[in-house]
């Protein structure tokens, strides 16, 4: 995240839209644990496949963080809201071991 670059319109402050926030913050970490858990399944340190998994998780989110605000109409369905609160929960809590930071190549 950048800071400087982060923005809401003071009208559409809520607590509602901070979740919301909190939630693309959460699919993010839910891509870096799956780049993480591919990556730990590399068995030689290979620059070019590390960056081939990057580049295609990359997009990956991308895609995903675009569906998420389309099914939730940017949070103006409540219900798709929960919906995806508790689809990124289960695959946060699912990936868990892949939080920390550190890669351990096999």
């Amino acid at each position: 995240m950048v800071k400087n670059q982060s923005w809401v319109r003071k009208e559409s402050q809520t607590p509602e839209l901070l979740i919301h926030e909190q939630y693309h913050f959460n699919l993010s970490e839910v891509i870096a644990r799956k780049i993480r858990r591919e990556m730990s399944n590399i068995h030689t340190i290979d620059a070019i496949a590390l960056q081939e998994i990057y580049t295609k998780w990359i997009e990956i989110s991308k895609d995903e963080q675009a569906q998420y605000d389309k099914e939730t109409s940017h949070n103006k369905i409540n219900s798709e809201q929960i919906k995806w609160q508790i689809k990124i929960d289960n695959e946060l809590d699912s990936l868990k071991e892949y939080q920390n930071e550190i890669i351990y190549l096999n």
